[in-house]
């Protein structure tokens, strides 16, 4: 019989030859939806998980020539942090806006937000009454 000992702190080797953990990846890519502030379009763009937490990521609208500055991690167009940006969601929860996450099990959640998981994980935005 085994006992109980406490868990590793964070930075400590576990050595419990009865623990396992495993890390599974994530993929390089996920899919970003956001609505245009000019023009109100719905805009779906595929972005890579390394630009999104390290670089830059900026949208261009299908319904305007506006660009949208969706990640910058880099001070690129905020050089000394006045704004504390780091990306459009982290903006929006800010802001005190809705932001949901959904996966590809979220099917129902997806077609309410007028969103088609097609083959192969890519999306598709379904037009919304008046759109």
């Amino acid at each position: 019989r085994r006992s109980a000992r406490p868990r590793a702190a964070a930075g400590e080797a576990d050595d419990d030859p009865y623990r396992a953990s495993v890390q599974l990846p994530l993929s390089d890519r996920f899919t970003l939806v956001y609505t245009c502030t000019r023009c109100d379009t719905r805009n779906a763009i595929s972005v890579s998980r390394l630009a999104w937490n390290e670089g830059v990521v900026i949208g261009k609208c299908m319904g305007c020539p506006a660009r949208h500055m969706l990640a910058d991690n880099t001070g690129l167009c905020d050089e000394t942090n006045s704004t504390q940006f780091s990306n459009a969601i982290q903006d929006a929860l800010s802001r005190g806006e809705d932001v949901g996450r959904l996966g590809a099990g979220d099917a129902a959640a997806l077609a309410a937000a007028g969103v088609e998981l097609l083959p192969g994980g890519n999306v598709s935005l379904v037009p919304r009454a008046g759109e």
